[in-house]
């Protein structure tokens, strides 16, 4: 799914970006070469912690790892201000896994009026879970799988 193609996630983040208070503030970092900027992230601060939220890089700044550059930049940053937490969120993406110092237990869980909204949310959620199990054990299949993303057009295309 294509977060940014819904105009109401789009108004959120937004809304995010510009939030200035004690409890949630947004945090735009960019990395540039030169005066071109290739890798951004958006992340929201609250206290003494600082979300890894939406990181996104120049594509064909790729093999200069732009996104690892940024993040390292971003946690020198964050703890020379008095960051205690940068959390990297949930998912296995190898970066996360690199970078980490830690993991933190975080309950998740959904909320549903109904037996039958429940057991459609927990079919779907199971059949997702399942495909990306099945995909990510089978190196063939996880190529294949990020290359059909990849190429897949965009809103309007």
């Amino acid at each position: 799914m294509d977060l940014f193609a819904r105009p109401c996630a789009v108004a959120l983040l937004r809304e995010l970006s510009q939030a200035r208070s004690a409890t949630c503030t947004g945090t735009l970092s960019a990395l540039y070469a030169g005066d071109r900027p290739v890798a951004l992230h958006l992340g929201l601060r609250s206290g003494r912690v600082l979300q890894y939220w939406f990181p996104a890089y120049a594509a064909e700044a790729a093999r200069f790892s732009p996104g690892i550059l940024l993040l390292l930049r971003l946690a020198q940053t964050a703890a020379q201000e008095g960051m205690e937490l940068l959390d990297l969120g949930k998912g296995g993406e190898r970066y996360k896994e690199e970078m980490k110092t830690g993991d933190l237990s975080v309950g998740e869980g959904q909320v549903t009026l109904g037996t039958v909204p429940a057991a459609l949310l927990h079919a779907r959620a199971e059949s997702a879970r399942r495909l990306r199990a099945t995909v990510s054990a089978h190196p063939a299949l996880r190529t294949a799988a990020l290359r059909v993303l990849n190429s897949a057009p965009g809103p309007g295309s």
